[in-house]
């Protein structure tokens, strides 16, 4: 393998004992979730959470969660890119009952050690030394992408599935296997499927440049000579791709361009959220970002670029030596190139790629990038570190990166000397010490919110030193076994600490949980249609700060001023946004009749008439004069599930009835089992009109090509774990 190969007394174990050393490693270092002792936070809560708890209610029932009445007054959860509809891990666990906290929380716990095991196949892959292969799976499974992403399930998830996309790809472009072609396709679904839309798109630009750099230096002979077989393997990974994605390819195609993201991103917003320089502090120093002076970090992915002390010094190594191996070399190009792309504007190369590469201008937060940053980091560390357990290399240029490193640190210390330290100042600090009556967390609690900058600096320093003054030890004496064993203790020590900081809330899980089942209604209640949206909503916030919105757990159509969602229908936009007109129209109930009908233009007009029941159409609907329709009309509904609302209508004369759901190409309306038009009423919502009489409605989501591509999908799936069962039982005969 390129100039690197295993000692012959280094063979590696049953791959079971380094899961489970790296499961452990997980479960010590994310403690709070491990043992449901403490809540996530945040989107765990305000989104992830409830959506998931929607999506599996309706997997729980054998139905496809497509559609939700009561998240933002009507919305495709299919066709949301992030809310866990089409992620398989999410379609598993939801076979075995609703979601909740829990299983929340083991969902995280799951991504986080998947990080950690693709990687190690990884570095298994390129005969490295066990203590490399172990140093770089945990110092990935522990960085501080992690760490303060860990309430972010779908960027989590980037890090769990990345190393199985790179290795497949990797082996099917160099073994030209049809196997690892098959898993590449498969890889890249689990990334589209699970991952933050970001991740794939530049994973997918990543495979463009890997792949030139395998068919390189001769790149276009290699290319002329060989391109059957290059375009087969690519054209197999996308059908292979394609069909494991087909209803989530189906789903978007039809419901991206109705949504706020859909269009892409502005300027502004794509180059939101991109990593300060400064915060590279945290690559020694991971909790130093936090409250940093002069910077306003607004999200997570701006904060924390830590990957271990050990790796770090065996990355800075690489940078002057020269890798035999040409995986090393690529993976020491990207490093820069995605820490320059991760700085958005003040790099420039997000900006170029913003406005040269197509679908980069749909995604914001540059500080994404920090993801690959840390994967090739590590990747890198984890060769140099095996090239110095061969003695391929000697002390003296492991020796310079560890005063790089140690300079470095004192750097960022001797900053902190120059602003306030307010925790460590006498009064807190003694009061902190003293109090006996204090748990752990209010103690923690306490410190996050009293501790400055400087005081988080001389924290960390408190506890990096002895670690880096035992690896210039462990490293002087060649004490290979021992820089591992303090490599991870060092990640899972700092991962342990740094979680009041990131991923969790002082409440314990067991109150959140409980919380959430006295607000959850099970089944689908049919909304009580005597009372407005507005009464509907005016509890939807009570337990906010605690477990987000309640509309999702307690079935009621209404809606909040919190979104929820991060990417909302374009209608609900313009409705929500027209704030007058928005509480105008929350005074009627989900589904009601009107006398009138008018112009949308007009209704400012019409919202004081207090003789009459208004709605309102594009002017393309209306007539010149208002419409006037019967004033004695009932109406009954006597069904209202995700993706079928029915009832039933009484009236003297022609009725116009409004349903309060937003309106979407997939809704179709029946009355008395014949199709009837669906008109858009009232900037968002679905209107219709029947003859006097008694008759009945069904508006029916419509997802028979989605039944079909889910099947497809299944079956895809089900192939796969076949064929890989089936190996695994002959490698073990």
């Amino acid at each position: 393998m390129e100039g690197i190969s295993l000692k012959p007394d280094t063979p590696y174990k049953y791959p079971g004992y380094y899961f489970v050393l790296l499961l452990l490693a997980a479960v010590i270092s994310f403690w709070p979730l491990s043992f449901h002792i403490f809540s996530l936070k945040n989107d765990a809560l305000n989104y992830f959470l409830p959506t998931r708890y929607l999506v599996s209610e309706s997997f729980h029932r054998f139905e496809l969660p497509l559609w939700t009445p009561y998240l933002n007054m009507g919305y495709p959860l299919h066709g949301d890119l992030q809310a866990g509809v089409w992620n398989p891990i999410v379609q598993l666990l939801s076979l075995f009952g609703h979601y909740t906290l829990y299983t929340l929380q083991l969902e995280t716990l799951f991504y986080i050690f998947m990080s950690g095991a693709g990687m190690f196949f990884l570095l298994k892959h390129f005969q490295l030394h066990p203590h490399a292969a172990l140093l770089g799976s945990v110092a990935y499974m522990l960085c501080g992408f992690n760490i303060d992403s860990a309430q972010f399930l779908n960027w989590i998830a980037g890090t769990a599935f990345l190393p199985f996309v790179i290795l497949n790809y990797y082996r099917c472009i160099t073994e030209k296997s049809l196997r690892y072609t098959i898993y590449t396709g498969f890889s890249l679904y689990l990334l589209f499927n699970c991952a933050y839309p970001a991740g794939f798109v530049i994973t997918l630009y990543l495979l463009l440049f890997f792949f030139i750099f395998l068919t390189s230096p001769k790149f276009l002979s290699n290319i002329i000579s060989n391109w059957k077989s290059y375009l087969a393997i690519h054209l197999t990974i996308a059908i292979v791709f394609i069909l494991f994605s087909l209803p989530a390819i189906i789903s978007y195609l039809q419901s991206l361009p109705l949504m706020e993201r859909g269009s892409g991103a502005g300027l502004e917003a794509a180059m939101s959220n991109a990593l300060h320089p400064f915060t590279l502090s945290t690559l020694t120093l991971p909790a130093s970002a936090w409250k940093m002076p002069g910077i306003t970090i607004t999200d997570p992915l701006e904060r924390n670029s830590w990957f271990g002390i050990t790796a770090l010094i065996f990355m800075i190594a690489a940078f002057v030596i020269k890798q035999p191996h040409r995986f090393a070399r690529f993976s020491k190009w990207c490093i820069p190139i995605f820490l320059v792309f991760s700085f958005g504007e003040w790099g420039g190369l997000r900006l170029i790629s913003y406005y040269l590469l197509p679908l980069m201008d749909s995604f914001r937060h540059p500080a994404n990038a920090k993801m690959f940053t840390v994967f090739f980091s590590v990747i890198l560390a984890a060769f140099t570190f095996h090239l110095f357990i061969i003695k391929a290399i000697n002390f003296q240029v492991v020796k310079k990166a560890w005063w790089i490193t140690l300079i470095f640190t004192f750097t960022v210390l001797i900053i902190s000397f120059f602003f306030p330290a307010d925790f460590f100042s006498m009064p807190n600090f003694a009061s902190f010490i003293s109090n006996a009556n204090q748990s752990i967390m209010e103690k923690a609690s306490l410190f996050t919110d009293t501790a400055t900058f400087t005081d988080l600096v001389w924290v960390c320093c408190i506890f990096q030193f002895p670690f880096l003054f035992l690896l210039y030890r462990f490293i002087k004496k060649y004490q290979c076994k021992n820089i591992l064993l303090i490599s991870v203790i060092n990640s899972v020590f700092f991962a342990a600490i740094l979680q009041p900081f990131t991923v969790i809330k002082k409440d314990k899980a067991v109150a959140i949980q409980q919380l959430i089942k006295t607000q959850t209604v099970n089944g689908y209640p049919v909304p009580n249609i005597q009372k407005s949206l507005k009464d509907i909503s005016t509890d939807n916030e009570k337990f906010f700060n605690e477990i987000g919105c309640l509309s999702m757990y307690q079935k009621k159509p209404g809606r909040s001023d919190y979104r929820i969602t991060p990417s909302n229908l374009l209608n609900q936009n313009n409705f929500w946004f027209n704030y007058k007109f928005r509480i105008y129209q929350f005074n009627f109930p989900v589904i009601y009749s009107v006398n009138k009908i008018g112009n949308q233009l007009d209704w400012e007009s019409k919202q004081t008439d207090s003789a009459y029941r208004w709605a309102f159409r594009e002017t393309k609907y209306v007539t010149a004069q208002a419409t006037n329709y019967s004033d004695s009309v009932k109406i009954q509904l006597t069904e209202f599930k995700p993706g079928c609302i029915k009832g039933k209508i009484i009236s003297s004369g022609t009725a116009a009835v409004v349903l309060l759901q937003n309106i979407y190409p997939r809704w179709k309306l029946y009355v008395d089992n014949q199709p009837q038009k669906i008109i858009k009423t009232n900037i968002a919502f679905m209107g219709f009109e029947v003859p006097n009489g008694e008759h009945q409605f069904s508006f029916q989501y419509q997802s028979s090509d989605l039944d079909i591509a889910f099947i497809v999908s299944t079956i895809c799936i089900l192939l796969l774990c076949i064929y890989k069962i089936t190996e695994f039982r002959k490698k073990s005969v």
